[in-house]
């Protein structure tokens, strides 16, 4: 995948969370530019931020199963 955070965000569906999903999102992205593009190395602290904002992102926009049940009965309607 080339695509830059600036292209991600311009053509995905993510600027349609909520502000603070967007931004562990734009952050963790950004951070990967870094590594990806400049060949940079992040500091273990960042590591460890980011990977705390995936798992933060994962948790907050994930679906619950009860959730993925109702969407499921609403669509067999």
């Amino acid at each position: 995948l080339e695509m830059t955070t600036d292209d991600i965000l311009k053509y995905s569906q993510i600027n349609h969370l909520p502000d603070s999903n967007y931004e562990q999102v734009k952050y963790l992205l950004q951070l990967a530019d870094l590594s990806k593009f400049a060949k940079a190395q992040p500091l273990a602290a960042e590591n460890e931020q980011a990977l705390s904002s995936a798992y933060l992102f994962v948790n907050d926009t994930r679906e619950m199963p009860s959730q993925q049940k109702e969407k499921k009965e609403v669509n067999n309607v």
